[in-house]
């Protein structure tokens, strides 16, 4: 993916709201900044001018998310409009994790996520690596 604006980089903003503790909404958002800009800033604007961040709503709460977009990233899914998923392309689990790190935002009331890292694992095998997820179609829930 490339960005219009010279230094700039693009980010997956998920943006997860809660009441006490169930998820009731969820919102994703590709966003383009430059390099002056904080992505952190912009993606708190994000969820306080949601319509899901309404103060009458009972322990409101949220989990904002941002991942970097990386062009050479192995573990990106391929650009489709269908949902997929990840696969242990040694057992064929979907059970994939990632390691992040996050961190705690006062103003906002939410962990941002900071990073996150390229080796995936399988929760079933045990397998490790950083080009273990074969993208493949989720299938829908019956």
């Amino acid at each position: 993916m490339t960005t219009a604006i010279p230094g700039a980089r693009d980010y997956d903003v998920r943006i997860t709201y809660f009441t006490g503790y169930e998820a009731f909404a969820e919102e994703v958002f590709t966003v383009t900044v430059g390099a002056s800009d904080e992505i952190h800033a912009i993606a708190r604007a994000f969820a306080l001018g949601s319509a899901y961040s309404n103060p009458l709503i009972p322990d409101l709460a949220c989990l904002i998310a941002i991942e970097p977009i990386e062009p050479d990233d192995p573990e990106r899914p391929p650009p489709t409009t269908a949902l997929m998923m990840p696969k242990c392309r040694h057992c064929g689990s979907t059970a994939i994790s990632r390691d992040a790190c996050v961190q705690w935002d006062v103003p906002s009331q939410s962990w941002d996520l900071v990073a996150t890292y390229d080796s995936t694992s399988c929760e079933n095998c045990g397998a490790e690596s950083n080009h273990l997820a074969d993208w493949v179609p989720a299938l829908p829930e019956a």
